[in-house]
């Protein structure tokens, strides 16, 4: 269930990706379980070893992250009481595109193909500051955990995200999109 705009051109500007997911899709839920399980361990020692700093962090952090966030889907559908969840994976926005209502717009487009095929919820995991206003102003979603990442600190009180410029937080959101 994904939304795209374009220019006048045909340009691409902006896209909303987003996927229906079903409360009985046991192959997802396993797959998404042997990813966080098993490949990105995996992906991070390979990293390791071929001395690919960014591949090892992301590997590493992104497990991390995630359980701190307590994000996983799985459990909403049961305390939504809902047979299926819009899942956003990302927006985005050309430079030339942005502060001007188009993100806003494709959220908001996105959530009317998700009523269309059956979603009652649509959660988001948001990372940057210009997202977060998007869903958290502009569309209503509400926050249900989130994490600072100047408080996102290993064992020894280094920051995972050492570079994150203005962009504060990540969190996890919710609406319910149901007419």
């Amino acid at each position: 269930s994904c939304v795209m705009a374009t220019d006048s051109s045909g340009k691409i500007i902006g896209v909303r990706l987003t996927e229906v997911v079903d409360r009985n899709s046991w192959f997802k839920w396993m797959l998404e379980k042997c990813f966080f399980r098993f490949l990105l361990p995996i992906l991070a020692i390979i990293g390791y070893w071929l001395n690919k700093p960014v591949l090892y962090k992301v590997c590493k952090v992104m497990p991390i992250l995630i359980g701190k966030l307590n994000y996983s889907i799985w459990p909403l559908f049961e305390e939504f009481g809902c047979q299926k969840i819009l899942n956003d994976v990302c927006v985005c926005t050309s430079k030339d595109a942005r502060v001007k209502g188009l993100g806003t717009e494709l959220v908001k487009q996105g959530e009317a193909v998700g009523r269309q095929r059956g979603c009652k919820y649509s959660v988001n995991l948001v990372t940057g500051l210009y997202s977060g206003k998007v869903f958290r102003d502009k569309c209503n979603y509400t926050v249900r955990s989130e994490v600072f990442y100047a408080q996102f600190v290993d064992e020894d009180g280094n920051l995972y995200l050492n570079d994150t410029r203005e962009h504060l937080s990540c969190f996890m959101c919710y609406k319910n999109i149901s007419d």
